[in-house]
């Protein structure tokens, strides 16, 4: 019963080999051994400067197994990604096998040490920075003598600083920044290259403003007196004319993607025409001296304005707007000695202002809110010595709106 019992496991331990053995073979022929030169798990080849460090390996697997050979240099050779040192040039394989042995992988890269660079060429990719903008590698092509040092190479300042562009009285929006480009050369020396970049400083305009005060030219007295059955010139008088209050400012734009540097143009203004009528009937008074009148005025009033137009880099939308003021009003007014002495009136004004009409080109949108607004105010000056003036304001009836 022993010998027996010997030789049947002697059998059972040649059947146990035997189907480990075809499992093993079925899974090389379903799952064979996939070999890479170059590239694969392994990541592609790379170079460093001498005492420098780097990840290398192009990621991993779930559940998977891997072996760097050499071991050399390597932080852990029994990770996806290890970080390699070495002294030397070095050709590192990588063995990767799937999860529950499904496969293999081999493959490998070869990591450059190099003693330094030897020269370093920069070219711009961009034609122009605003003020504060970052100045960053990808805005440059960057080449390296050895290649493959580019990542070490820093870059000086790393944005455009604002104490580089001229304020007042010149204002230059313009300015000329030197970039350094720097890397270790060989033996620990400094390499560098030195490039000029285009800087715009957007804040920066000339600009001028002039305005035009009111008038009343004579001719209009004339003209109303006689439209009033020819009152006699002195109870009427005509008020308002035309004012401008007009601001055009200068200067550049930094516009990379629309021919690089344009012009900066912007207005800002509005222009005015009010005509009114100004009526003192008196009904009291000493003759030379003084006198207290009735007052009685109208007027109205358009608008013109272009606000806020600017130039951009897509180009500017120029808006206009046009609207219209009238007002109605009466009260007393009195005078001494001519209003040399004194002058003051005490007035209850109505005021209506529809809604402006805007247009704006090129994209000819068009604003209009349909809108009809109405207020009233009692309104007075007091003037002594041709000079010294004191103006007084209430609000009677607040503005109203109806569509």
């Amino acid at each position: 019963m022993k010998l027996i019992h010997k030789k049947t496991n002697k059998m059972t331990s040649k059947k146990i080999i035997f189907l480990n053995l075809t499992i093993l073979m079925v899974i090389f022929l379903i799952n064979p051994i996939n070999i890479n030169a170059q590239g694969g798990y392994a990541g592609p080849n790379k170079t460093i400067l001498k005492d420098s460090s780097v990840m290398i390996g192009s990621g991993g697997c779930t559940n998977c197994c891997y072996q760097w050979t050499p071991s050399t240099g390597l932080s852990d050779p029994k990770i996806a990604n290890p970080i390699a040192n070495p002294t030397t040039t070095t050709t590192y394989s990588l063995k990767v096998i799937g999860a529950n042995f499904s496969s293999t992988d081999v493959s490998q890269m070869t990591l450059t040490v190099e003693d330094g660079i030897n020269d370093i060429t920069v070219i711009s990719k961009q034609c122009c920075w605003k003020k504060g903008d970052p100045i960053t590698s990808d805005q440059f092509t960057i080449v390296t003598d050895p290649a493959g040092l580019e990542g070490t190479v820093t870059i000086s300042p790393t944005s455009v600083p604002s104490n580089i562009f001229l304020g007042f009285p010149t204002a230059d929006p313009t300015a000329s920044l030197p970039v350094t480009f720097t890397g270790r050369g060989p033996n620990n020396s400094t390499k560098t290259n030195i490039v000029n970049i285009s800087c715009i400083d957007e804040d920066i305009t000339s600009a001028f403003q002039f305005g035009m005060g009111q008038f009343k030219p004579e001719e209009i007295v004339e003209f109303v007196d006689k439209i009033i059955n020819n009152v006699k010139i002195g109870l009427c008088s005509a008020t308002g004319g035309p004012s401008a209050n007009v601001q055009f400012a200068t200067g550049k734009l930094c516009c990379p993607s629309a021919g690089c540097i344009k012009d900066l143009y912007s207005y800002t203004g509005s222009y005015n025409y009010d005509f009114g009528i100004q009526c003192d009937y008196p009904f009291y008074g000493v003759p030379y001296i003084a006198s207290l009148n009735l007052r009685i005025m109208a007027s109205v009033g358009a608008a013109l304005s272009l606000g806020n137009i600017k130039t951009t880099c897509a180009g500017a939308d120029v808006c206009y707007s046009i609207g219209v003021t009238g007002s109605l009003g009466g009260g007393l007014s009195g005078t001494v000695l001519g209003g040399k002495v004194l002058d003051a009136s005490l007035m209850l004004i109505g005021t209506i202002t529809p809604d402006p009409l805007e247009y704006c080109m090129p994209s000819g949108q068009t604003k209009f809110l349909g809108n009809i607004c109405a207020k009233a105010d009692v309104v007075g000056t007091v003037t002594l010595l041709g000079f010294i003036t004191k103006s007084v304001s209430a609000s009677v009836i607040n503005q109203r709106c109806w569509k």
